[in-house]
């Protein structure tokens, strides 16, 4: 092999398409990232029925619960297959 040849893996990105990968990247984050709000929506809403209706207005949460104040039991149902 000659020092100016670049090796298989190099070759292998060097080819690779770079807009289509980003356009994927960007299709699987936008997704991620709403399942994770529909998934907080989800929790927002069970959490006020638990809390009684006075929890807010018309029993409906204003916003979703973010991530990071999942309980581990909530994350494990994000993640579970149905």
């Amino acid at each position: 092999m000659e020092a100016d040849e670049p090796s298989g893996l190099t070759q292998v990105l060097r080819d690779l398409p770079r807009k289509r990968l980003a356009i994927v990247g960007c299709i699987v984050l936008l997704n991620v990232c709403l399942a994770a709000c529909w998934r907080g929506s989800n929790i927002a809403h069970e959490r006020a029925r638990d809390m009684g209706p006075s929890a807010c207005l018309g029993g409906h949460p204003h916003f979703p619960v973010p991530p990071w104040d999942w309980t581990a039991d909530e994350w494990r149902e994000m993640w579970a297959l149905k």
